[in-house]
């Protein structure tokens, strides 16, 4: 978008309980002027964790942000690609 490629991370179910396993989808803080899907993996970690062993996927991603030019409808047409793509 606006030539920046948007990632998302993803991690699957640490173990298979789920034939279509729920998706915990983070969507990064940072008053969406920043935006840093890793560090938020890491903040959570042990929710991560836990919600992995119990056969949930993780996802965090990223958006533009207001300190590129992004506006608001921006940011949630990100995060809303986000989940459709998934």
């Amino acid at each position: 978008v606006d030539n920046k490629q948007i990632s998302m991370t993803f991690q699957p179910p640490a173990k298979k309980v789920y034939d279509k396993a729920p998706v915990y989808f983070i969507i990064p803080g940072g008053g969406w002027s920043e935006c840093s899907r890793q560090s938020m993996i890491g903040f959570s970690a042990a929710s991560v964790a836990e919600l992995r062993s119990r056969g949930f996927a993780v996802v965090s991603i990223e958006y533009r942000v207001t300190g590129s030019g992004a506006c608001m409808d921006d940011i949630v047409s990100d995060c809303m690609d986000a989940a459709r793509y998934l």
